[in-house]
């Protein structure tokens, strides 16, 4: 009997032992739980990692959640309730079911306003109703203490509702700091002429961790724009030329909405506008006397010097007598050339006219000079004999139609020389403001003069003053 009543004690023992133990773990479960619940509320992940019976894992996988108004707002009215625990400590293992109320994420998405503002105030007079769902959390017991085993399974179970409703309705933190953010390089926003580049620098109270779209015009018209993700609190968006030397003048605004086309943030700038003679040094006409240019010029040059370089190229219209004779284009960096130069002879007597536009077809130039008649010259000589230096003694005659730049209205003397040393041919004709001259070849020859030599005719005022001159040579043909 005493064999048998210490068998019993000791089962009766045993079986004490073993409730006391379960009860332990139990209640080591449920502490667990709780504030394993409240992390995941709150989102303290570092109370979640250190609860994790992997922390390295759960450290990496937790990097995916960060955190966002729209969950912020839904996890403000979740609760929960304990429905069941099961605990094995000759295992050491157990689960914990849990309700957890919350708002009806599907409604919110579907209802949701246009502000953070207006979506919190909607959650806290359950505007979206509430919902319910069963979460069960699976622990193990390590060494003393229970952590959660299926870590990730909990997290993603828990989270990823919430942060699905957050990712369809959109709203993105994205408080400017007034005190921080600015147009670079501008004057409050005003950016000087022949600036290059716009760029708004940013720097936000939170990472919104969201993608925004943006975009810039130019006096409403779009320009450019992206779609980026903003996974940090500083960062810049900008507009830089292409294709032109500089930024237009005018306004340009810039315009972040988040993906679901609500504005997040407008700000505008203004580039000054473009004063192209407060930067000129000097210009002058290459050659002449100030702006006029003697009877005898053969072209007409243009220097213009700025006080900074601009690197384009410019397009220069050039004027005869209010009528357009060419256009040029030029390369420009602190100065701008261009020159005419003359189709016949001599320049036209006349007014010249250049105008000078940039990249953007703005004016920017203009400047004019005068080709005066102070002396007689040729403007176009047409031979219709000799069309070049080298004739054959076929050519009977030599026909010349000399035009002048203004009346001559005097007798002109003509002298034509062999190899321009020995007088062979002399005359004259009358002349207003053009003449012609005629000769015959035969008249040149004499038995002193040989085929295959140069001849030259100069052409001479009453005074003796010589108006033109022009070489040419016979040859023997056989």
């Amino acid at each position: 009997m005493k064999i048998v009543k210490k068998l019993v004690s000791i089962f009766i023992v045993m079986a004490m032992v073993f409730v006391f133990a379960s009860c332990t773990s139990r209640g080591k479960c449920k502490a667990l739980g709780e504030t394993y619940m409240d992390a995941l509320i709150s989102q303290d992940y570092k109370t979640l990692k250190e609860y994790s019976r992997f922390h390295n894992k759960a450290e990496t996988f937790l990097g995916s959640y960060t955190e966002d108004d729209v969950v912020e707002v839904l996890l403000s009215e979740v609760s929960y309730e304990l429905e069941d625990v099961t605990i094995s400590s000759r295992e050491g293992t157990g689960l914990l079911t849990y309700e957890v109320t919350l708002p009806d994420l599907d409604a919110a998405t579907k209802d949701a306003p246009d502000t953070i503002e207006e979506f919190e105030t909607m959650v806290k007079d359950d505007a979206f109703g509430i919902t319910t769902m069963l979460l069960e959390i699976s622990v193990y017991k390590v060494e003393d203490e229970w952590k959660v085993n299926d870590h990730e399974s909990v997290i993603s179970a828990f989270y990823d509702d919430f942060y699905k409703c957050a990712n369809d309705i959109g709203y993105v933190n994205f408080n400017v700091d007034k005190a921080s953010s600015e147009w670079e390089g501008a004057d409050g926003d005003t950016y000087e002429a022949f600036s290059t580049r716009i760029v708004y620098c940013f720097s936000l109270n939170e990472v919104p961790n969201s993608e925004i779209i943006w975009s810039i015009t130019y006096n409403d018209e779009e320009i450019c724009s992206d779609q980026i993700m903003v996974d940090t609190d500083r960062f810049s968006i900008g507009y830089e030329v292409d294709d032109t030397p500089y930024l237009t003048s005018g306004t340009y605004k810039l315009v972040v909405t988040d993906t679901h086309s609500r504005v997040l943030f407008e700000a505008e700038c203004v580039v000054d506008d473009i004063d192209y003679g407060s930067i000129i040094e000097s210009a002058k006409w290459v050659d002449a006397d100030g702006a006029e240019y003697s009877a005898d010029a053969t072209m007409i040059q243009l220097e213009v010097q700025l006080t900074k370089s601009i690197y384009m190229d410019v397009t220069v219209n050039w004027y005869f007598n209010d009528e357009l004779i060419s256009t040029t284009c030029e390369e420009t960096y602190d100065y701008i050339t261009s020159e005419v130069l003359a189709t016949d002879n001599y320049m036209y007597p006349g007014i010249y006219r250049a105008e000078i536009y940039d990249e953007n077809d703005s004016f920017m130039y203009l400047f004019e000079c005068e080709v005066k008649q102070d002396k007689l010259v040729v403007m176009v000589d047409e031979w219709d004999t000799f069309l070049n230096w080298y004739h054959t003694a076929d050519d009977v005659t030599g026909h010349a139609n000399l035009k002048f730049n203004q009346d001559v209205n005097e007798n002109l003397i003509y002298e034509i020389y062999f190899e321009d040393k020995i007088l062979v041919y002399t005359g004259s004709v009358e002349a207003t403001d053009e003449a012609e001259i005629v000769f015959d070849i035969q008249d040149l020859w004499s038995s002193d003069i040989y085929y295959d030599h140069f001849y030259a005719i100069h052409v001479y005022g009453e005074d003796g003053t010589e108006y033109y001159f022009h070489e040419f040579f016979i040859e023997w043909n056989g």
